[in-house]
C-alpha cells in the first residue's frame, strides 16, 4: 500500500512539515506495512519559500526590511545559482502584524521590494516571488517605491504607504530604476486566481481577513482601480483582469504590469520540483489538507491542485482541515475529495485548537479515526 501525504502549513500553528510527519504518524499506527511519502507543500503562501529552496539545494540569506507597517524585521530568502527565491509573507506577511495593528488601509509591500533588491545586490538574475498570506492591499505600490519607482501624486510628490493611498497616484517616474532590476526575469507563484479589483478582487475578497471592516471595502477597492488605471497608462497593458493580479493585495498585478512577471501557480511549482506526479503512479490515497478548507480553496489553493494531479491519475484524496463548517465540506467533496475532516471541535476556542501540540495529537488521531474508511 502506498500514501502520499501533501498538507500544507495549517497556518499559526503547524509547518507543512510538521503537518505531514503527523499524518504519516496515524497513518503507521493504523497500517504499518504502508509506504508512506511525505511532501512538504505549499501554495505560494506561508512556507513556500524555505520548501522550494530546500528543493533545489539552495542557500538561506537573511536581510533586514520593513514589515508591512514599517517596523524593522529580518527577513529569510533562498538563493540558488543566480536564482532569488522570495516568499512576500516574510517581510509583509499578516501573522507579523498583531491583530490589532492590522490595517489594508496603511499597509505597506515596501519591505519585499527590500528583499528583491538585496537579493540583486547578491548578483540575483531571476527572482521567483511566493504570493500569499499578506498583510497589504496596496497593489504593490510599496514594493515599487522601493525598486526606485517614483509613484507620484497630482503635485508631483511621493504617495505615502496604504492601500487608501495608492489610490492618489497620479504618474510613475521610473527614471531611478537600475538596469539590474529592469532586467530581472520574474516569476510569480501564487496561491489564488482573483483578479485585481471587483467583487471577486483583492479587496472584497481578502481584505476583511487582513483586518479591514465592511466600510473600508469600497474604498480600497475603488483606491485599487485609480491605482490600476495609472500603473496600466504607463505599462502599455492591462493586467487587471489577469488571474492573480489581485493576489498578495494586488502585488501580483505591479510585478506582471511593471517587471513583466509570469504567474505560476505555486502549488504547482512546489508539487513539480517535489516529483508528485512520479509518485502518483502506484499510490493508492494522498492525504492533504491546511489550517482552513473553504470555497477559497478552490481557488487554487494548495490541497485543490494535489487533487486535480490525482484524480487526472485516479488516485482518491482525502483532505484535513483546523476548520470546516458542513456547507464547506459539502462543497468539497462535490469538487471531488472522496472526504474531508475538521480535525478540531467548533466549540474548542482558537487559542486551544490553535496550539501546536493540539493540532498535531488531532491530525494523528484523525487519521487514525479515519483511516480504514478512506482506504474502503
Amino acid at each position: 500500500m502506498k500514501i502520499i501525504v501533501a498538507c500544507d502549513s495549517f497556518k499559526g500553528s503547524v509547518t507543512s512539515a510538521e503537518a505531514g510527519e503527523a499524518v504519516a504518524r496515524g497513518v503507521r499506527c493504523v497500517a504499518p506495512e504502508a509506504e508512506v511519502s511525505v511532501i512538504q507543500m505549499a501554495d505560494g503562501g506561508e512556507g513556500t519559500a524555505r520548501i522550494l529552496t530546500s528543493l533545489c539545494d539552495g542557500t538561506i540569506h537573511r536581510c533586514e526590511v520593513r514589515d508591512a507597517i514599517g517596523r524593522p524585521v529580518t527577513a529569510a530568502y533562498g538563493i540558488t545559482g543566480n536564482k532569488a527565491i522570495i516568499e512576500m509573507a516574510e517581510a509583509d506577511g499578516l501573522t507579523l502584524i498583531p491583530a490589532e495593528l492590522r490595517n489594508p488601509a496603511v499597509t505597506s509591500t515596501y519591505g519585499t521590494g527590500e528583499l528583491i533588491l538585496d537579493a540583486v545586490r547578491h548578483g540575483c538574475r531571476e527572482v521567483i516571488v511566493c504570493l500569499g498570506g499578506s498583510a497589504t492591499n496596496d497593489g504593490g505600490a510599496g514594493m515599487l517605491q522601493a525598486l526606485g519607482w517614483r509613484l507620484l501624486d497630482t503635485d508631483g510628490r511621493e504617495i505615502g504607504a496604504g492601500g487608501y493611498e495608492a489610490g492618489r497616484l497620479a504618474r510613475i517616474d521610473d527614471s531611478n530604476v537600475s538596469a539590474a532590476v529592469r532586467q530581472l526575469k520574474v516569476t510569480i507563484a501564487s496561491d489564488v486566481t482573483a483578479p485585481l479589483s471587483g467583487p471577486g478582487g483583492a479587496s472584497y475578497t481578502f481584505a476583511p481577513q487582513k483586518g479591514a471592516s465592511p466600510e473600508m471595502l469600497p474604498l480600497l477597492d475603488s483606491a485599487l482601480s485609480r491605482y490600476a488605471d495609472v500603473v496600466t497608462r504607463f505599462a502599455g497593458e492591462d493586467f487587471t483582469e489577469a488571474p492573480g493580479a489581485g493576489a498578495a493585495g494586488g502585488l501580483g498585478f505591479a510585478l506582471m504590469a511593471l517587471m513583466r512577471g509570469e504567474t505560476l501557480a505555486g502549488a504547482e511549482l512546489v508539487l513539480d520540483m517535489a516529483g508528485f506526479d512520479e509518485m502518483l503512479q502506484e499510490a493508492d490515497l494522498v492525504i492533504t489538507g491546511e489550517g482552513r478548507l473553504d470555497a477559497q480553496t478552490l481557488m487554487g489553493k494548495g490541497p485543490v491542485v494535489v487533487l486535480n494531479r490525482a484524480m487526472s491519475r485516479d488516485v482518491p484524496v482525502v483532505a484535513i482541515a483546523g476548520a470546516l463548517d458542513s456547507s464547506d465540506a459539502t462543497l468539497l467533496r462535490e469538487a471531488g475529495f472522496k472526504d474531508v475532516y475538521g480535525i478540531s471541535d467548533p466549540a474548542l476556542p482558537a487559542e486551544i485548537a490553535m496550539n501546536p501540540s493540539t493540532t498535531i495529537r488531532n491530525i494523528e488521531a484523525t487519521v487514525r479515526e479515519k483511516l480504514p474508511q478512506w482506504l474502503a
